[in-house]
């Protein structure tokens, strides 16, 4: 008896049907579009379906005999273990989300019931998953909730530039609205020094180690070597990295993106008039986070702040202005009223 007809033999006892019950079973088993495997107490696969086979990519007579810890990520063992201890006793799950990891590696979001099989006894002698593949709607549920978080922090923004009366009090608190509400885990404003030629910081949030990552960045004079923050800078165009540990313009510091756990990262040139004086830059935790609705709403982000800064350094020249012109008058009036005798015009 090979390895399937075994698996396929021990699922029939489980359930002890009648063979017409039985064949009528397999016949809707593998006709339905969720993948749906059942396992002994101990986790060892006794059926496995048409679906689940195109899910996971593990054919019945691969996985049927193994172990179903063989599709749960190793972060996640202790929660199928949980799972069975749950079916044991003779439990059911109502709905579970978590992840699952196809044959080639893959990670997918599945929800499943989980529910306990018995025989005619009562006894329990296993169990049964219907798992559904969920990876699109959690990453729509997310790109949603980003977009939230990031017109929430527009919103703020835009309050910040209405109120604040200093260049630091702008580029500070934008920072601090794009961690705290748009949820990012690094926002950082460097302002390009010409005669060092470097990239300094001026603004940042949500840097908890105390060290700037590549902020400080230097034109290098082979255009390979720049990273993201500098061919921003250079070039006066947006970077969006979507993924640090295999985008080629993250080489030099992939090693302390992938120690602080940052996966994708912006980087968006600040112009005033014709010249780029700055670069915002944002981390993310998360891969692929920067679709054409978040880079839209960056890119406001960087207009609203540009617009902010020269109406500031207007409002600054104003003052100084006026400031020279009274000036020029209280030392007019005190030259006039230091002449001796009578003066006038």
């Amino acid at each position: 008896m090979n390895e399937r007809e075994e698996g396929q033999e021990s699922r029939l006892s489980f359930t002890d049907l009648s063979v017409a019950d039985a064949e009528r079973l397999v016949v809707l088993v593998e006709s339905s579009g969720d993948a749906i495997a059942t396992t002994d107490l101990e986790g060892v696969v006794t059926s496995w379906n048409k679906a689940a086979e195109d899910l996971f990519g593990f054919t019945a007579v691969e996985i049927i005999g193994r172990s179903i810890k063989c599709i749960v990520p190793a972060a996640l063992h202790a929660e199928g273990n949980a799972i069975l201890a749950h079916l044991r006793q003779g439990n059911g799950i109502v709905r579970k989300e978590t992840q699952r990891q196809t044959k080639d590696g893959r990670l997918l979001e599945v929800a499943f019931p989980a529910s306990p099989l018995r025989g005619k006894d009562g006894h329990v002698r296993g169990g049964s998953k219907i798992m559904r593949d969920i990876t699109q709607q959690k990453q729509r549920e997310r790109e949603l909730a980003r977009l939230l978080r990031l017109f929430e922090a527009l919103r703020e923004i835009h309050q910040v530039i209405a109120g604040a009366t200093t260049r630091h009090e702008i580029l500070e608190k934008i920072c601090q609205a794009l961690v705290e509400r748009a949820g990012f885990c690094l926002s950082c404003i460097g302002w390009y020094d010409l005669e060092k030629r470097l990239l300094v910081p001026v603004a940042v949030w949500g840097d908890d180690t105390g060290t700037l990552l590549a902020i400080q960045a230097r034109v290098q004079e082979h255009p390979e070597q720049r990273g993201p923050i500098a061919r921003a800078l250079d070039e006066g165009r947006p970077y969006f990295c979507n993924d640090v540990l295999s985008d080629p313009a993250t080489l030099l510091w992939r090693e302390e993106a992938t120690r602080r756990d940052f996966r994708a990262a912006a980087a968006l040139p600040i112009r005033q008039g014709n010249e780029t004086h700055g670069v915002l830059t944002v981390f993310a935790h998360e891969r692929d986070c920067f679709q054409d609705k978040e880079v839209a709403l960056l890119t406001q982000v960087v207009k609203d702040l540009a617009f902010a800064l020269e109406n500031l350094t207007r409002e600054e020249a104003r003052r100084v202005a006026e400031a020279s012109l009274r000036a020029e008058r209280d030392f007019s009036d005190a030259a006039l009223n230091s002449l001796p005798g009578v003066f006038y015009v």
